[in-house]
């Protein structure tokens, strides 16, 4: 059983690890998000269990958690992720066969290319085409899906439908949190 933190936590990995491409959740991938992922973890782990300090190999997991949000851009990443998700929800399509989905961050717009089963050559010949060009551009995000529906879609990948809302709302306690412990710190003689 998971608490609602933990389960926002794993959830925005899953999301995450979509969307990069990467199997995060089986700690396999860029270092850079599991390293931030770890972090959040720890510090999400203060949230629970009322811990005011956690060490992980002599690194404060907050500040190490803040240098990492800013380096991979976590808010805006997420956000994105979160458009891409609002927007397949809402999707009224019910045929469609291959969804990619361009998320370019810069811009702050989803792409989505729908394909019906019977172009699986064409939807894979796109695909290998975006991802090749976008390949070295780390402010596009580029993922291919199948599913005859959306219904169907939200089976297969229940996590894209599983947005990181809540993982960032926990991310905004942490922050007041620590900037809370900071404070008390100052005024102490």
């Amino acid at each position: 059983m998971r608490s609602k933190i933990q389960h926002s936590w794993a959830t925005a990995v899953e999301v995450v690890g979509t969307f990069t491409k990467q199997a995060l959740k089986a700690s396999k991938g860029d270092s850079d998000w599991l390293d931030y992922f770890r972090f959040a973890s720890a510090e999400f782990s203060k949230l629970e269990e009322g811990t005011p300090e956690f060490k992980i190999k002599g690194a404060d997991s907050y500040e190490k958690l803040v240098e990492y949000s800013q380096k991979l851009d976590v808010p805006q990443r997420l956000s994105a992720f979160n458009v891409a998700v609002e927007m397949l929800t809402n999707d009224k399509e019910v045929a469609a066969g291959y969804y990619i989905l361009l998320l370019d961050l810069k811009r702050r717009i989803i792409s989505i290319s729908r394909h019906s089963r019977g172009e699986l050559s064409e939807a894979t010949n796109q695909y290998d085409k975006e991802e090749e060009q976008y390949r070295n551009d780390e402010t596009k995000d580029l993922v291919m899906v199948s599913a005859s529906s959306i219904k169907d879609l939200k089976k297969a990948y229940p996590n894209y439908f599983s947005d990181t809302v809540e993982f960032s709302k926990n991310i905004e306690k942490v922050h007041s949190a620590n900037k809370a412990i900071q404070k008390v710190a100052q005024t102490r003689p």
